[in-house]
């Protein structure tokens, strides 16, 4: 009977620390995102995401990003779910939860599907758009109409 007892204590205490041990392990770091320079040397204007795949051949430039995209042009920064750019037509389409934050016009502008042309910083968001004009004193204003 003491041979039972001292092994139920002992898987009861190993019980007890698997479970602490659990519970205080640190979930593993998120990789950090691939970046993909997309402007010219010293041109403020890249892209990073979690998976980029594409041809990469110098005037063909096709992209496709996927998961934590994030693309970047001086003071605007769009992030996104997946994202297509094409480098010859300077044109990206942006899909899934989309955003776009302008520091330089204190607006960000909200949506499920963006088509941004570069040379003309020109952004088109057709599927359920919202523009947000930023309030540094708090409460973003949603812009209606």
């Amino acid at each position: 009977m003491t041979t039972i007892k001292t092994i139920v204590v002992f898987l009861l205490t190993l019980l007890a620390a698997i479970s602490t041990a659990e519970e205080t392990a640190e979930p593993p770091p998120e990789p950090e995102p691939r970046r993909i320079e997309l402007g010219r040397p010293g041109e403020d204007y890249y892209l990073e995401a979690d998976r980029v795949v594409g041809n990469f051949a110098a005037g063909i430039r096709t992209i496709r990003a996927l998961g934590r995209v994030r693309l970047v042009q001086g003071p605007t920064e769009i992030t996104a779910d997946e994202l297509y750019y094409y480098d010859l037509e300077q044109i990206a389409l942006l899909k899934g939860r989309v955003m776009v934050l302008d520091t330089e016009k204190d607006a960000r502008l909200e949506g499920r599907y963006l088509e941004y042309h570069r040379a003309s910083r020109y952004v088109i968001v057709t599927e359920e758009p919202k523009l947000f004009l930023l309030n540094r004193a708090g409460g973003d204003v949603l812009v209606r109409g």
